[in-house]
């Protein structure tokens, strides 16, 4: 799956294009983790005028937000794995139809783990539908 690997390239970039990877965000994914997300940030240490930015961009635009959140929240991860993120393979079980309804699973190999990810082909593209977050 293309989309798959456009979005591992980015996650283990040293300049992440966060415009290409907040595209990639489906709105389950967005409904699912969104708000989660978005709390988690704004309880880390970052800096509060960064808090107070972000409480701004909420206001204007929720889902722009969370979607941004969910990146940072990802990119997070893949930095932990270093440059090891690549997507591993599609489940057996799960075939690529144009017309799909359900996600299909793809396996992430992050640093040494593997992670299971979902896509769902949603408005003509393929989106991240979940992501297991460890």
């Amino acid at each position: 799956m293309r989309t798959c690997g456009i979005f591992a390239d980015e996650l283990r970039s040293n300049d992440p294009n966060v415009g290409k990877l907040m595209e990639t965000i489906g709105n389950e994914m967005l409904a699912k983790y969104g708000l989660q997300t978005l709390d988690l940030l704004m309880q880390s240490k970052i800096p509060p005028t960064w808090k107070d930015q972000l409480a701004q961009l909420f206001v204007m635009d929720p889902p722009r937000t969370m979607r941004s959140a969910i990146v940072f929240r990802l990119l997070l991860a893949a930095q932990g794995a270093g440059s090891q993120m690549q997507c591993v393979r599609i489940h057996s079980g799960d075939a690529l139809e144009k017309d799909r309804e359900k996600p299909v699973r793809v396996e992430l190999r992050v640093g040494g783990d593997v992670v299971e990810s979902k896509w769902i082909l949603e408005h003509g593209q393929w989106h991240l539908h979940d992501y297991a977050f460890s």
